[in-house]
């Protein structure tokens, strides 16, 4: 549920959650800016889902670039071979890394591709010695 228009969005955001528990007790509510997941209560969050599908597709990591608080379920996963982004500083985040604003993605996938460019070019030249 968005309420990103409300007049007042903390307090209409609060007024929901009470709301929505009231109705449906068993349900997980997650928070997000301006938004309000209802969710089964077993239901699998953002990191789980992560974790199972590296392991459905043997990834051996991931990057990960998100801007909600559903996101921290990620960027509180291990991070030896995940690179957790976040999208916006905010001093609260287990992401490693933050981008001011999604413009900021274009700059940090030229940056990506070129890295990756660097290390296929040495892995040739190791090649050939």
């Amino acid at each position: 549920m968005h309420f990103r228009h409300a007049d007042d969005p903390v307090a209409t955001g609060k007024g929901l959650r009470r709301l929505l528990l009231s109705v449906v007790p068993e349900a997980k509510v997650v928070g997000g800016k301006c938004v309000l997941n209802i969710l089964p209560a077993d239901a699998p969050d953002k990191g789980t889902a992560l974790t199972a599908l590296r392991g459905i597709t043997a990834a051996p990591s991931a990057i990960y670039v998100g801007d909600d608080l559903t996101d921290e379920s990620v960027f509180g996963l291990p991070h030896a071979d995940l690179l957790g982004v976040r999208i916006e500083d905010d001093p609260a985040t287990a992401a490693e890394f933050y981008l001011q604003d999604p413009a900021g993605i274009i700059g940090f996938l030229d940056v990506l591709i070129e890295i990756l460019g660097d290390v296929r070019e040495r892995r040739k030249i190791e090649e050939r010695v």
